[in-house]
């Protein structure tokens, strides 16, 4: 970031809309601040398609002035702007929600996996499932679409995947907060990014899963 400062006019603010982790993060903007420059994270969810579109979820910590300053920006790149807090809790709420997604997603290719050995139709079983309680995201958005059809070509490294739900599980632990599920989910989404390679698409996490089988 010292590389970074040394670019930026008197007073510029920056928003950082990477994944990151939350308390590195309000450590950064202590230091960024003291020099003058204005702080706010604001990590974002929605994809390829939906930042195409202008309309992905931004999740903006920091002074509520600053994210003021910004909001044509941020308006211009999302349709759904929270406010989430304090500086950092933007990155907080995107390693959580990336977390969600992530349980989710293993989760569902486990029972398609299941269920297709058991001799169900795995387009059926997305079909009742996006009518039934066990509907989420990926069954909506990833199942038929890039799991089912093996294309894999949502846009989402697992290699990020993994970085994020490991950034969630490592708050957890700053915090003192027992989470035994996230603790395997980082564990297997690192497992199945050193196995799958860099290149990898988070929904070839099947391809993994797969293979535990033999």
């Amino acid at each position: 970031m010292t590389g970074l400062r040394e670019h930026l006019k008197p007073g510029a603010i920056v928003a950082d809309m990477s994944s990151s982790d939350p308390i590195g993060t309000r450590a950064l903007g202590a230091e960024l601040i003291a020099a003058g420059h204005p702080f706010v994270d604001a990590p974002v969810s929605g994809g390829v398609r939906r930042a195409a579109d202008g309309t992905l979820a931004i999740m903006v910590g920091g002074d509520g002035a600053i994210i003021d300053r910004i909001g044509a920006l941020l308006g211009a790149l999302g349709a759904s702007i929270f406010r989430t807090g304090a500086l950092g809790s933007g990155h907080a709420m995107k390693a959580l929600n990336n977390y969600v997604s992530s349980a989710g997603l293993i989760a569902t290719v486990e029972a398609l996996l299941i269920g297709r050995k058991f001799g169900l139709d795995p387009g059926l079983m997305a079909d009742i499932l996006n009518v039934s309680s066990g509907k989420n995201n990926t069954t909506e958005l990833k199942l038929k679409q890039f799991i089912i059809s093996q294309t894999f070509a949502d846009g989402f490294p697992l290699r990020l995947m993994a970085k994020d739900v490991r950034t969630a599980d490592d708050m957890a632990r700053a915090l003192g907060i027992p989470t035994p599920l996230a603790d395997l989910c980082a564990q297997l989404w690192e497992d199945a990014a050193r196995a799958l390679g860099e290149k990898a698409n988070h929904t070839q996490v099947l391809r993994y899963l797969e293979g535990l089988g033999g």
